[in-house]
């Protein structure tokens, strides 16, 4: 079962047990061979939300259980995340333009050389660049990941994604601000996702 047919089913139980039509997905995580999906809607012009756990292999709903949106404290986690995200994609423009000036220096480098003909130290540069370039791209995808995981109140998702050995990369590759930040949200993440 994909995450489609997840969703669909537990907004299917939603709408028949609760006679509603509008149900929305808030978040959905597929941990060994379950899928725990949050709902949110309104009945009686009160929010609710549910909490739906869904095998993957039968398609049969194992529990389900009304859950109150977390308004947990999370420090400044989404500051730093804010934070994380600006440098983070300051990181992958500045990334983007190197890697679009090295590889055009580096063909004309090498068509210039006249021995040897391919120079190796110019494709490494570029190889180096490009790496670099789509490394910090995924750390971006990640940090909106996480961003989406906090602003719908899933502070679980959001310290498992927000890991220790991802704060290190980012450290190490995507810039000493973007990972200082990350390791400090990461540290209030583990505050609010215990409360």
């Amino acid at each position: 079962m994909g995450i489609s047919e997840a969703t669909e089913v537990a907004r299917s139980e939603i709408q028949k047990q609760f006679n509603i039509t509008d149900v929305i997905i808030k978040s959905s995580v597929l941990k060994n061979g379950m899928w725990y999906i949050n709902t949110f809607f309104i009945l009686n012009n009160e929010k609710e939300y549910y909490n739906i756990i869904i095998n993957d292999t039968t398609n049969i709903i194992e529990g389900m259980r009304e859950t109150k949106f977390n308004t947990r404290n999370t420090g400044s986690a989404q500051t730093f995340m804010l934070v994380a995200l600006i440098f983070a994609v300051i990181t992958v423009v500045v990334y983007a333009i190197i890697s679009a000036i090295t590889v055009p220096s580096a063909v004309a480098f090498t068509t210039v050389s006249a021995s040897p003909p391919i120079n190796p130290f110019a494709i490494v540069l570029v190889l180096v660049f490009l790496a670099l370039l789509i490394v910090n791209v995924y750390i971006l995808i990640i940090i909106i990941k996480i961003r989406r995981f906090i602003d719908n109140g899933d502070y679980k998702s959001a310290y498992y994604a927000d890991s220790v050995l991802f704060g290190v990369l980012a450290l190490l590759i995507g810039g000493i601000i973007t990972g200082l930040m990350l390791l400090l949200a990461r540290g209030e993440l583990e505050n609010a996702a215990s409360n």
